[in-house]
């Protein structure tokens, strides 16, 4: 999910690896569906972007996502 205020950007251009806008919602913000074959890859432009994109599936990504993050807070 990309929130309203930086939607502009994932409409204008493709920043995520085959990137496709499933649905814009009421309050201006997108879903945004993507494929890579390095999750890693997935993960960090994510990342690039937060808090402002969240992972919503699959629950893998989002939880590998979450130790990534954890990981960075306890160093």
């Amino acid at each position: 999910r990309v929130e309203e205020n930086i939607a502009t950007y994932f409409k204008r251009r493709k920043l995520l690896p085959n990137q496709q806008i499933e649905r814009e919602l009421q309050d201006g913000s997108l879903v945004v569906s993507a494929q890579s074959a390095n999750e890693f890859h997935l993960l960090a432009i994510v990342r690039y972007w937060i808090p402002f994109v969240r992972i919503l599936s699959p629950q893998s990504s989002i939880v590998k996502n979450e130790q990534i993050l954890k990981g960075y807070l306890e160093e």
